[in-house]
């Protein structure tokens, strides 16, 4: 039996990487949430969105197939997602989405796949966002030296030799 597809969306760091939801302001989340209802994110049996908050305690709330999960006061999104993807990795396929150094770290730790914002708006499609990819580079790969960029590769095709 194969394993289920779970995509994780570090939400405000998302929102951050995209001009065109940012300009929604406070209905950029809900913007979000929307976009990844798309056809095109159909391979994954589950969505969940991160968004830090000043809750008094860790809200959820359903749009459409998408769980938007809002962290309480004091607590960032990045501990939620890294939390979630330790809890479902032992029997999910786990994608996890930021450009976050640290919760792309804390992916591999928890043998999850990582991704950055703009590898998942190609999946979405969204053509004006292509464009955008095309003009900017992958800054938080860039920023790596060589040596660690070799190591990064090196984890990340071990983990896809063993995910199958």
């Amino acid at each position: 039996m194969s394993k289920k597809k779970v995509l994780l969306v570090d939400g405000h760091n998302v929102i951050f990487r995209l001009s065109d939801l940012r300009s929604f302001g406070d209905a950029a989340p809900q913007k979000l949430a929307e976009m990844l209802n798309s056809s095109r994110l159909s391979v994954y049996d589950s969505i969940y969105v991160v968004f830090d908050s000043g809750e008094d305690e860790v809200t959820e709330r359903k749009v459409g197939r998408v769980i938007c999960i809002y962290s309480e006061k004091g607590k960032k999104a990045d501990e939620i997602i890294l939390k979630k993807a330790e809890s479902l990795s032992a029997e999910n396929e786990v994608h996890i989405v930021s450009a976050d150094w640290m919760v792309q770290t804390g992916a591999l730790r928890h043998k999850s796949f990582r991704m950055t914002p703009d590898e998942l708006f190609k999946k979405i499609g969204s053509k004006k966002k292509s464009k955008e990819i095309l003009k900017r580079r992958d800054i938080l790969y860039d920023q790596l030296t060589e040596a660690e960029k070799k190591k990064l590769d090196k984890l990340y095709k071990d983990l896809l030799d063993n995910s199958g």
